[in-house]
């Protein structure tokens, strides 16, 4: 749930907090065991990134080749 929020927040924050929320969360979830948390982070990146164009949060933390190691993650997981 708490990461969920942070995406919430992500989608109303201006972009300095976003990239922080952003950060903490990419952090957190390549750590992360469990598969239902896995895909809340992955479904708060695509709200957060949807409405608003955030391509040097994408670039500065190298948002989309780490959201590709997620997808693997949780691919493995689920099989």
């Amino acid at each position: 749930n708490w990461l969920r929020m942070l995406g919430s927040l992500g989608c109303l924050l201006p972009e300095n907090l976003v990239k922080k929320i952003t950060e903490f969360m990419l952090e957190t979830t390549m750590k992360e065991d469990d598969v239902w948390t896995i895909s809340e982070a992955l479904d708060s990146f695509m709200d957060m990134f949807s409405d608003n164009d955030w391509n040097q949060i994408v670039f500065d933390l190298n948002v989309i080749a780490k959201s590709k190691e997620l997808e693997k993650i949780l691919k493995t997981k689920v099989s």
